[in-house]
């Protein structure tokens, strides 16, 4: 571990830390008044956000910050306070933030240390937390099992409908992601299928279920299906005929999807 260390810091050392990013405090729904919740660097550049009363959040000037011994620093003066900032690597996803805030009219300075964290690794660990195989063994569902893995960092979201004997594998589709839903949506013809799905019953970095509402459409006639479907997290991921890796990616046969209702 220490060897670890050691080769990491002389890689910074050696080859300059990469600021470049969008960095989210880690504790940001914990932050008080004129703390730093988030920060964009960009070639140097540095552009502090800072929490104001409520809701609000402030944007202070971009500057360029001074590049000393591989760590940020700089400062930014307004409303007769001053908050200086020093920026220090920790790893590829993770940077120190010690921040002080400066009240010239009071003589007070309140120093505090912040952990920021990459904006796209956390979107990474929340896709994660759905990957894996979801069954549901409800004959009359729509869907009976998903598949959901990452591909080119996009949430590839793989589904099959129920039949007498076995399976049909219906397609594919990339799902958008806010927060703990994902969002899916399929066209084809007249007929157009809008998937919600969120994440529950979320430990060990993982959501353990997952609760999909399905709404099909046939735009030509107005007829529309409903249905509320639960997933369980399959444990281990069962052996299914499929080679996922042949699978052409397309969308989902809406056809089938409405005459499985």
């Amino acid at each position: 571990m220490k060897k670890l260390i050691v080769l990491f810091a002389f890689c910074i050392m050696a080859f300059g830390y990469n600021f470049n990013g969008t960095w989210i405090n880690a504790h940001k729904n914990q932050a008080k008044f004129n703390d730093p919740i988030k920060i964009v660097i960009k070639n140097g550049i540095v552009t502090p956000f800072i929490k104001r009363s409520g809701t609000k959040i402030a944007k202070l000037k971009p500057k360029y910050a001074t590049n000393s011994q591989s760590a940020l620093f700089e400062a930014w003066g307004f409303n007769n306070k001053n908050l200086v900032l020093l920026i220090q690597p920790i790893n590829s996803a993770k940077i120190k933030v010690i921040a002080k805030k400066i009240n010239i009219a009071k003589r007070k300075i309140v120093t505090k240390n912040f952990i920021f964290i990459r904006k796209n690794f956390i979107t990474l660990n929340k896709k994660r937390a759905f990957v894996g195989t979801w069954v549901n063994h409800n004959i009359f569902s729509a869907i009976s099992r998903m598949q959901i893995s990452l591909y080119n960092q996009e949430l590839l979201i793989k589904a099959w409908r129920p039949l007498r004997r076995g399976e049909e594998y219906l397609g594919a589709a990339v799902a958008k992601i806010s927060g703990n839903k994902l969002t899916i949506r399929w066209h084809r013809g007249n007929l157009y299928v809008n998937a919600t799905i969120f994440g529950q019953r979320y430990y060990n970095k993982r959501y353990h279920q997952l609760k999909m509402y399905l709404k099909a459409t046939n735009q030509y006639t107005g007829i529309s299906n409903e249905q509320t479907i639960i997933f369980k997290r399959s444990h281990p991921a069962p052996i299914f005929r499929d080679n996922f890796h042949h699978i052409k990616i397309g969308p989902i046969d809406l056809n089938l999807l409405i005459n499985s209702y």
